[in-house]
């Protein structure tokens, strides 16, 4: 069920409901604690809503899971081709403090 949540959550930030993505987004981290699209979808969330204390917090969390989660490898990862999202995307991971 993570899985699909973090699916619909992504649905929500792209569309610029942040609001409505990040609790989709804690409920995918719930189902699925170790699903690695669901940590990003969160950071991103709280980045986008301005809670970066907190976007910091979830990607320090992220990292703890998987220490070697880099700018370049979440890039290659990102299944959108629209280039504006994927700079909104890697922005976000860069203010959260994830490392290039």
């Amino acid at each position: 069920m993570g899985y699909v949540l973090s699916g619909l959550g992504f649905a929500y930030f792209i569309a610029g409901r942040y609001e409505d993505a990040l609790p989709v987004g804690l409920k995918s981290l719930q189902e699925s604690p170790a699903w690695m699209p669901a940590h990003r979808l969160v950071i991103l969330c709280l980045v986008h809503l301005g809670r970066l204390d907190e976007a910091r917090v979830a990607a320090n969390r992220m990292l703890e899971l998987a220490p070697k989660t880099t700018i370049s490898a979440i890039r290659l990862q990102i299944p959108q081709k629209n280039e504006a999202y994927k700079e909104r995307y890697i922005n976000a991971m860069r203010v959260a403090g994830i490392p290039e």
